[in-house]
């Protein structure tokens, strides 16, 4: 079959004919030839919602592991028309092509479709598809089925927590098993602040303390990469399954051996959270809240803080795993490479010193707490610590500005203080180029 014969099979599934859609295989239709878009009827049949004809190709011989130009199987029609009887005809038999095939999202380690099925509103489809999975439990790469689930946006918090828990129940491995980017489930959970997902998988066996395998940071410290979810847990429950991830990330620093100037105590998710986040103090404090350290522990990490802000403050470079923290791969700078950063970097490292002095010397006398303080020694700073990872721009009409070139534009740089406030620091000036050319050509005679 060409590409002419399309329309003519549209007209079948519109019609739903199986007597023409039989004589059409009768007359010759091949059913893995496809349309430039690499859609083969198969695809067709399953997204025209018609079981009968998914049914007459499959015995025909069509191919129902063939992905068109967009890498959609068969079965990706079927589960979007939630034609439950295509959806049971595509997953019999052998299910392990649909997880060797090629992704068609980068973000997911399952296929599309199973990934949709498993956390969409048909809880029929999403039997077929669980079944489909316990059957070939000895085949399948289950460590895929749970850093898949892991990821995704909160809607599907129920749908994903509630498929991990019959995976276990049916005893399907994989919990702890480390993607190839070197995250368990656990931590892929951590870092979208899946916390429903994270407490599944924690009350079913998975470690809080696994170490991802070229950073050697544990899930807690990955809780630091979501910056929109600081402030704490809603039930006692998950607020207390923050504490014990987020106080795992504090007892390992020394375990990760990373040394940096940022951090000589280690790198902990304290640390993590410092530079370039405009919510460091937001999460600093719900950190603490979870943790419920002591007034003594509290005032040496607020100070370990303050170092690490400091240090980004400054523009100095990183030679910790925090250089490459929101990369995908964390690769870590050689020792030789970090000697020779920190010697060039000596004139940094002294104001980096004399300002850690100036912190100490008025912390002793201040009267409130450590929180306040921090806001308080920041405020004192300001203008001089500018931190580049926080630089924002708006135009400005500047009509009348007898200053400038022409109507053009002013642009106001600005940062948000540690406070929270506003701070302007200058301006650069956008002269449109025709006005220049009026004022060089047009000058009064």
């Amino acid at each position: 079959m060409s590409e002419w014969g399309y329309p003519y099979i549209s007209d079948i599934l519109l019609r739903k004919s199986q007597s023409d859609l039989e004589s059409f295989i009768h007359r010759g239709m091949r059913p893995n030839e496809a349309t430039s878009r690499l859609l083969t009827p198969l695809h067709l049949a399953a997204a025209a919602n018609w079981p009968g004809a998914v049914k007459i190709l499959l015995a025909s011989g069509a191919d129902k592991y063939v992905q068109d130009s967009e890498l959609c199987f068969p079965l990706d029609f079927a589960i979007q028309t939630e034609c439950f009887e295509s959806v049971d005809l595509l997953l019999e038999g052998d299910c392990v092509p649909y997880f060797t095939s090629p992704l068609k999202s980068n973000f997911f380690s399952i296929p599309l479709p199973f990934y949709m099925g498993l956390i969409g509103n048909s809880e029929r489809v999403r039997s077929a598809l669980l079944g489909a999975i316990f059957r070939q439990k000895n085949s399948l790469e289950y460590e895929k089925l749970y850093d898949g689930l892991a990821y995704g946006p909160s809607r599907y918090f129920t749908s994903r927590a509630s498929v991990v828990g019959r995976l276990l129940s049916e005893g399907v491995p994989g919990i702890n098993t480390k993607n190839s980017d070197g995250y368990t489930p656990l931590m892929r959970a951590c870092i979208y602040y899946n916390f429903e997902m994270a407490r599944v998988l924690v009350e079913n066996g998975a470690s809080i303390s696994e170490r991802h395998t070229n950073s050697g940071l544990a899930a807690g410290h990955f809780l630091t990469r979501n910056h929109g979810h600081y402030a704490p847990p809603s039930n006692s429950a998950d607020f207390d399954l923050r504490g014990k991830l987020l106080q795992v990330g504090f007892d390992m620093p020394n375990m990760a051996k990373f040394y940096c100037r940022c951090s000589p105590g280690g790198f902990t998710p304290i640390t993590a959270i410092s530079g370039g986040n405009r919510r460091a103090r937001e999460a600093l404090h719900s950190f603490i809240e979870c943790l419920q350290w002591p007034a003594k522990k509290s005032e040496k990490e607020i100070r370990a803080f303050a170092l690490a802000e400091i240090f980004d403050r400054l523009g100095m470079r990183h030679t910790c795993v925090k250089s490459d923290f929101f990369q995908r791969h964390n690769t870590l700078i050689v020792e030789e490479d970090r000697l020779e950063i920190e010697s060039e970097e000596e004139d940094f490292n002294n104001e980096l010193e004399k300002l850690m002095m100036e912190y100490d010397m008025l912390r002793e006398k201040f009267d409130g707490g450590a929180l306040e303080f921090l806001d308080y020694f920041f405020e004192l700073q300001e203008q001089d610590l500018v931190d580049s990872n926080h630089w924002s721009s708006r135009p400005v009409n500047n009509r009348n500005d007898k200053d400038l070139l022409g109507p053009g534009k002013n642009y106001n740089f600005s940062q948000p203080s540690f406070a929270s406030r506003e701070i302007l620091y200058g301006h650069t000036e956008e002269v449109r180029e025709e006005n220049v050319l009026g004022i060089l050509f047009n000058e009064e005679k």
